[in-house]
């Protein structure tokens, strides 16, 4: 509704009424959908537009969510006296946007143009319902949900710490559902190209503070709903406070990049090799405000599509986001679910108290089968394998990293970034048992660590990736490169610590060039042939690829590092 010029003249024939709670809008049961349900409001002629899946936990954009919305909207849009409709969610989150586990999908660009063009179509059509349409916000709206909420008339959330905006950008992707259109057009071309560019999400309160929200957080969601009652009803009265942002279909700026815009957009092309998406965005933001918004969406789904064809968006969603997601739920777990019976009591042996390693403390006696976990150190930088060759019967080896790990694997250098993830590296001895694995796994889980369970006879997967990339380091500086340009054009390659300085993660002072590429072959040349040596060893290439990212410093835009690549060595120019 918020292209339309709303009435003055006493608001449409269907304006709602102050009658008391119930609805008799016709055919409300008719729709429940799996993923999008229409249900009755709190007041005549208010229909809450339900957003909650039956076949998973969490409510994600697919086919079936866009297809239920379509088929949502039609039913919405043959109801004669729909007065207005509240978008809620009946899930742990609002929308947390695409479901990054079926990506592979879209690599196809017609499918993912039809993906895209397909989502406009039902925000589109949202946007012109002949009735307001307020977004209640009360979890995670990331990607497509804050897309779809872009749609609305207006937004409202409770207070609570969720995320609210587009991640694409950050996490290697770009916005395909309207994001990179519409939120320059509610907030402005220069604080949304930054939002947007950086993947960058806010919590309710900020939100709020940068025009996204039309409200201040609310304490529950029955004030939300009463506010948006509020708002509905000054829409249809056409009181012209409601509408202080301009609407989705004016054209934000047809005026040349200013010079923090030029800065951005600078950076996201010094970027462009290693994270496309990030430009992508920064463009379709840019090249879009001059726009129609129809003509807007249609430039954004053309960008969307030619972006999904590359490789390096899919290898940064695998590498980064659903690395990390493996981690925390504990890669190399047994297969088969293991009973309560048969998982062991884990014992926090040496060295477990000064990493905050939790066990089953007390004066109680050990029982057969019983585990303790033993934190295993070394002196030095990251050189070379740990292996457990101390541990006695009953004990498996833990390797720590990242924060809090100090002085026992990799060394954390000062002022390191305070999100980066811990891991440890559960070793696992051959007869282990698949109750004693998944006991112990989950208690390092609940001390906060993304793990991964790796043989023993292996040693740390990490510190043999990263011990076999600095020696690489090692070779290069030996044949002339100063170390400074040398971690440098890591950095600009997309190498992370700990082969490079902490500070240096993410560089974008220019592009990498011929030089950077060659130091680039020499350090992964060496990586892959460690990998290759763990492989040999029975370590599983998905374990290895995980941990190169999340822990070794490996780019997550190059071919995983457990699939065989030919690098060549050469010396700077």
């Amino acid at each position: 509704m918020n292209e339309r010029l709303h009435s003055t003249d006493g608001g449409p024939s269907h304006a709602p009424s102050s009658g008391s709670p119930g609805n008799a809008v016709m055919g409300v049961g008719q729709v429940m959908g799996h993923a999008v349900q229409l249900r009755a409001g709190p007041r005549p002629g208010i229909i809450r537009l339900w957003l909650q899946r039956r076949d998973r936990p969490a409510n994600l954009v697919d086919d079936l969510m866009i297809d239920d919305l379509h088929r949502a909207i039609d039913a919405l849009e043959a109801m004669s006296d729909l007065a207005g409709v509240l978008l809620e969610s009946g899930g742990r989150d609002f929308l947390a946007g695409a479901d990054l586990t079926r990506l592979d999908a879209l690599r196809d660009p017609a499918r993912s143009h039809g993906f895209s063009t397909a989502f406009h179509a039902a925000t589109r059509r949202l946007e012109r319902l002949d009735a307001p349409v307020v977004a209640l916000i009360a979890g995670a709206c990331m990607g497509g949900g804050f897309e779809l909420a872009l749609a609305a008339d207006a937004r409202l959330a409770v207070a609570g710490r969720f995320a609210i905006g587009c991640p694409e950008a950050a996490i290697g992707t770009m916005p395909g559902g309207g994001g990179t259109q519409r939120l320059p057009r509610l907030i402005g071309r220069l604080p949304a190209l930054a939002m947007l560019a950086a993947g960058r999400t806010l919590d309710p309160d900020a939100a709020w503070d940068t025009g996204i929200l039309d409200a201040p957080p609310f304490a529950d969601i029955a004030a939300a709903e009463t506010a948006a009652w509020q708002i509905i009803q000054a829409i249809h009265a056409g009181d012209p406070s409601v509408f202080r942002r301009p609407s989705s279909d004016e054209q934000s700026s047809s005026a040349g990049a200013t010079a923090e815009e030029a800065g951005i957009l600078s950076r996201a092309r010094a970027l462009r090799h290693r994270r496309p998406g990030v430009l992508a965005t920064c463009t379709a933001v840019l090249d879009g405000q001059s726009l129609d918004l129809d003509a807007a969406l249609a430039l954004e789904a053309g960008r969307f599509a030619a972006l999904m064809a590359q490789p390096e968006p899919h290898r940064l969603v695998a590498g980064g986001f659903l690395a990390g997601r493996a981690l925390a739920r504990g890669i190399g777990r047994p297969a088969l679910p293991v009973l309560a019976p048969a998982a062991p009591r884990v014992r926090a042996g040496d060295g477990c108290a000064a990493v905050g390693i939790a066990g089953d403390g007390g004066a109680a006696p050990a029982m057969d089968g019983d585990v303790t976990l033993v934190v295993l150190t070394s002196s030095g930088p990251v050189s070379g394998p740990v292996v457990p060759a101390a541990c006695p019967d009953g004990c498996m080896g833990v390797v720590v990293h990242g924060p809090g790990a100090e002085g026992l694997t990799v060394e954390v250098p000062a002022g390191l970034a305070p999100g980066r993830r811990r891991i440890a590296e559960l070793l696992i001895p051959a007869d282990a048992t698949p109750g004693a694995m998944t006991a112990a796994m989950d208690r390092l889980r609940t001390s906060g660590f993304g793990v991964a369970a790796v043989p023993a006879a292996a040693g740390s997967v990490i510190r043999r990736l990263a011990g076999a990339g600095q020696a690489g380091l090692a070779a290069l500086i030996a044949d002339g490169w100063p170390p400074d340009r040398l971690h440098r054009a890591l950095a600009r390659a997309g190498f992370g610590w700990p082969l490079v300085p902490d500070a240096l993660e993410g560089l974008a002072d220019r592009a990498a060039d011929g030089d950077d590429d060659r130091a680039a072959g020499v350090v992964a040349a060496a990586m892959r042939r460690a990998a290759a040596d763990l492989v040999a060893v029975g370590v599983a290439p998905a374990v290895i690829d995980v941990l190169a990212t999340q822990g070794a410093g490996w780019p997550a835009h190059l071919e995983p590092l457990s699939h065989p690549v030919v690098e060549e060595r050469s010396g700077p120019s």
